[in-house]
């Protein structure tokens, strides 16, 4: 039922049946891990860090059987690697998630990809210089 209501973008019901869920069942990565997903479409951006806290505790029971969790511990990884690069511009935890879900998926490519562009990229340094190499035209003051 909640799934339904996930799908048609009713969060408000959603996360009271998957919170029912997670009372039920509280070493479950199910719940949490809905509650993360439906996290992070209200904070679409991240900047809030609504789906923090719920795909940590995915990942903590996920990490307990990673071969069952695979595709959710995933998507948890994945989660983090964009929230702590792009939102809290830590480059140094964005690559211990992206390590992570590199050992889960190894044959994932653009994981590779990512990880590298995330090693070549400080983002504490982006917008500091022009991207297309030019001097940046200075104002009239």
């Amino acid at each position: 039922a909640g799934y339904g209501y996930y799908r048609t973008k009713d969060y408000v019901t959603s996360t009271d049946i998957f919170n029912q869920y997670i009372q039920k069942f509280p070493e479950d990565i199910f719940g949490h891990y809905m509650v993360a997903k439906i996290n992070a479409a209200i904070d679409s951006t991240g900047s809030q860090g609504l789906a923090v806290p719920h795909f940590q505790k995915a990942i903590e029971i996920g990490e307990k059987n990673p071969e069952k969790e695979k595709s959710r511990l995933l998507e948890a990884y994945k989660y983090f690697i964009e929230y702590y690069y792009n939102v809290k511009k830590d480059q140094a935890t964005a690559i211990l998630y992206a390590d992570k879900a590199i050992l889960l998926d190894p044959n994932d490519a653009q994981l590779k990809a990512n990880r590298e562009i995330i090693q070549k990229n400080d983002p504490k340094s982006a917008g500091k210089k022009p991207v297309s190499g030019k001097k940046p035209i200075k104002g009239k003051d």
